[in-house]
């Protein structure tokens, strides 16, 4: 995975035989040089968002999935369809790779993938809980090898 520095926003939807099959839209954009994207819907998807720097600042980057509970009270398709804890389990599986392979670093117990702990190291900030960190705050830990 390259980490450029501009401001792209990569959502990685997993889209998982533990769901029928999503529901993909397109959405039509009114903003200059952008005139559409997708959106992809479904109670059981796994979503990462990996966000670049802007202005020398990581910001929103995120690991996520409803609950069995959450989909059942917010999704637009049925929960019931779901393996849930099929779900689950490859959820912690997923997350136990970050932490354990790709990450570098962390804050306040949150993984830093490599790539973004490099661009801190080399002067620019990580946004957390309303506060900018920067290489040398003593909230980042490097995490053993």
């Amino acid at each position: 995975m390259s980490f450029r520095l501009a401001r792209p926003l990569a959502t990685i939807s997993f889209i998982l035989h533990l769901h029928p099959r999503p529901v993909i839209r397109r959405i039509e954009l009114k903003v200059p040089g952008h005139s559409f994207r997708y959106a992809v819907e479904g109670a059981g998807l796994i979503q990462l968002y990996l966000d670049g720097p802007k202005d020398g600042i990581i910001y929103d980057s995120h690991y996520g999935h409803w609950s069995e509970a959450g989909a059942r009270q917010r999704s637009i398709l049925p929960a019931d369809e779901c393996d849930w804890p099929a779900l689950a389990k490859l959820s912690g599986r997923i997350q136990r790779h970050i932490r354990r392979h790709l990450a570098t670093a962390k804050l306040w117990g949150r993984p830093i993938l490599h790539q973004a702990f490099t661009v801190v190291q080399q002067g620019h900030g990580l946004f957390y809980s309303g506060t900018v960190h920067r290489a040398d705050s003593k909230d980042i830990q490097n995490v053993p090898a």
